[in-house]
């Protein structure tokens, strides 16, 4: 399974969305990541983890990154899979946009303009005794000002990869499964480009942090 990270599937998909030969395949392929099972409390969507792994202050064409995951186990539902809002990457290159030329980079900014939005500011309020918030944001498309997103649930089968772009706002969540959330995940940018100290720059989510 660990395989699957370094296919030959999963490079072209890189080359199309990079560019081909525009980016070196790494030395190794992932981190590991573990989210092992908890039945202390029921599952909540979380409210204050939600975060991208690229600052917007950095320029979003040509594409600067990918991030990639690969499940080396199956993930069912509510069993720690990676949190995603669909569709929001487009949110925040909306606000990028919207910015004045030469803003410097503020954290707190994303954040605020996300909650001017009633769902955005729901989703980062905290709600584990409201029997209906997994539904309100799980099982239908909100309407973000044109834009649908929606917050999915990475799961799957051994093997399976998902790209997603870098400003994609994404959350760990809690595992009520019977065995441990087993994945792989790996950050490849485009040959040349600035990397921020560690590897990448972590932007804000809805609750500003």
């Amino acid at each position: 399974m660990f395989a699957a990270l370094g296919s030959p599937v999963v490079r072209g998909a890189v080359d199309d969305l990079l560019g081909q030969d525009a980016w070196d395949p790494p030395r190794e392929w992932g981190t590991i990541m573990f989210t092992f099972p908890s039945h202390a409390q029921p599952w909540v969507l979380p409210a204050r983890s939600w975060h991208a792994d690229y600052g917007w202050d950095l320029d979003p064409e040509p594409l600067p990154r990918v991030k990639v995951f690969a499940l080396f186990a199956e993930v069912r539902r509510r069993g720690g899979g990676t949190l995603v809002i669909t569709g929001s990457h487009r949110v925040t290159a909306r606000f990028a946009a919207s910015l004045p030329v030469g803003q410097p980079y503020e954290g707190h900014l994303l954040g605020r303009y996300l909650r001017r939005d009633d769902w955005f500011r729901a989703l980062s309020r905290p709600g584990g005794d409201d029997p209906g918030r997994a539904g309100r944001f799980m099982d239908r498309d909100h309407d973000a000002g044109g834009i649908p997103v929606r917050v999915a649930e990475l799961t799957g089968q051994p093997g399976d990869v998902v790209l997603t772009h870098p400003w994609v706002l994404h959350s760990h969540s809690p595992n009520t499964g019977g065995y441990p959330r087993m994945m792989m995940t790996k950050n490849l940018y485009r040959r040349g480009l600035f990397r921020p100290a560690g590897g990448y720059r972590r932007g804000p989510g809805p609750a500003g942090g």
